[in-house]
């Protein structure tokens, strides 16, 4: 339990400096909405779900959380690239 609550943060901190620098970039809300969603679900599945509820609980709500984080991080790095080519090198 302890460790997933260490994780969570752990996200929540690698978001934050991965999304903040970009959506200030690009401006657009669909990044920080899949992130936002992505965060409810792994905070859910760290902090809400009860003892006897099971882990089939916790484990979908963390694959979904993963899954909405990836595709955060993969539309927030499509936009960075969109609005600042990165240079040819």
């Amino acid at each position: 339990e302890g460790t997933h609550r260490w994780l969570f943060a752990l996200v929540l901190l690698g978001a934050l400096a991965a999304f903040i620098p970009g959506w200030r970039l690009h401006r657009r809300g669909v990044v920080p909405v899949l992130a936002g969603g992505g965060l409810a679900l792994l905070g859910a599945g760290a902090f809400l779900v009860p003892e006897g509820a099971g882990e089939r609980w916790e484990m979908g709500l963390t694959l979904g959380g993963g899954l909405l984080m990836a595709v955060a991080h993969g539309r927030n790095r499509a936009l960075c690239r969109e609005c600042c080519p990165p240079e040819a090198g």
